[in-house]
């Protein structure tokens, strides 16, 4: 794309693995115009890291930032996928995960989320859903949280909004 020079830009709407984002390839999704690189930290409680498959390391999110600025991107020209509800997460986890997040100049994007029926974390949960359809599993329900939840992750999501603002 970069020799063709078409001058399209591209999104990555999931997140990206932090982990494989090297210099080489930051240069080259500046270079082809990638627009907003979202990167999956989902959270950064190095137990919950573990627990959840050790996806992304706190230090590979912090080398795949400073690849992306020094590539080009200023602070708020990417973001960083947070879960939100995983289980066993407390509400400062998620809050902390987003400032860690923020101070490595990461526009935050908070993910609730939801078990899907069949895995590890439906089996743990799935005895607390009054059905098994697919509506008592989705983040309008979002059943991992207990019911005073709510409040909390609203309060999150308007302190995801002021953080972003800041980048604006």
């Amino acid at each position: 794309m970069k020799e063709q020079g078409h001058g399209v830009n591209f999104h990555s709407p999931n997140g990206l693995h932090a982990r494989y984002i090297d210099s080489t390839l930051a240069f080259l999704l500046k270079e082809t115009g990638f627009i907003m690189p979202r990167l999956s930290l989902e959270t950064s409680n190095t137990a919950l890291q573990k627990a959840t498959g050790s996806k992304v390391y706190n230090e590979e999110f912090l080398a795949a930032a400073s690849y992306l600025k020094e590539a080009g991107y200023r602070s708020g020209e990417y973001a960083a996928y947070i879960m939100a509800g995983l289980l066993n997460q407390e509400f400062r986890d998620i809050e902390q995960t987003m400032r860690f997040a923020h101070d490595a100049g990461a526009r935050i994007s908070l993910a609730e989320y939801s078990p899907i029926p069949g895995t590890r974390d439906w089996e743990l949960i799935k005895d607390r859903l009054p059905s098994p359809d697919p509506l008592w599993h989705n983040n309008s329900i979002f059943p991992v949280l207990p019911l005073n939840g709510w409040n909390e992750i609203q309060k999150l999501k308007d302190m995801s909004v002021r953080m972003n603002k800041c980048f604006t």
